[in-house]
């Protein structure tokens, strides 16, 4: 929004040269018409400059952010605090894979993958082992159901087959009468209401009470 309000005085600037040009026909008029274009023109491209900064400045603070842990993290082990590691570990994979939930593509997946090996990591360096939940997560958007109540099953989702209790991946494809129809890793075709997702907010909290 504060972005929209910023736009404003640009467009004023730029909308100025159509105002004129109907006061001016001699060659000053013209003149003073193209002088609005090009500084109009200049206020636009200054706008759009500003806000591909403010998307810099979001990343540099999400690096920092990182750092900062990072260091905490380093501290943490130097003194032997190896609960408070793990507590910055936790927090510090968190803000990895939030960021890849909004954007999910191989390169995200890779990212995420990665971001998991460095927790583990450093659960390693703690003589501690990861929540078991972890070992089944494979993929971002188990981590998005982790974080998200009410997100319907999509594909790459481990679920359990609510029948059976046994635990499958899925993929989403469309099926007739525009309905989406599930399948798992052995091909076997499920409905929606056929399964439910393995990880849920209730999964994680269970597995840390252990």
């Amino acid at each position: 929004m504060k972005k929209l309000f910023a736009l404003i005085p640009f467009l004023a600037m730029s909308s100025t040269t159509f105002a004129y040009g109907s006061y001016y026909d001699d060659e000053v008029g013209v003149l003073l018409i193209l002088l609005y274009i090009v500084f109009g023109v200049l206020g636009l491209i200054l706008f759009f400059k500003l806000w591909g900064q403010t998307n810099n400045v979001k990343k540099l603070k999400e690096k920092f952010c990182i750092s900062d842990i990072d260091t905490e993290i380093q501290y943490n082990l130097f003194v032997g605090k190896f609960d408070d590691v793990r507590n910055l570990a936790m927090k510090r994979f968190f803000i990895k894979a939030k960021k890849e939930t909004t954007d999910v593509n191989e390169a995200a997946q890779v990212r995420f993958e990665n971001a998991i090996k460095e927790l583990k990591n450093i659960y390693n360096l703690t003589g501690s082992v990861l929540p078991l939940i972890f070992n089944d997560m494979a993929k971002i958007n188990d981590f998005k159901h982790l974080i998200n109540i009410n997100m319907q099953i999509d594909s790459d989702c481990l679920v359990v087959v609510k029948s059976s209790g046994t635990k499958t991946r899925v993929k989403l494809y469309q099926g007739n009468d525009w309905n989406y129809i599930y399948k798992g890793e052995d091909g076997t075709e499920y409905q929606k209401d056929d399964i439910t997702p393995y990880f849920c907010p209730q999964l994680l909290s269970e597995a840390y009470l252990k």
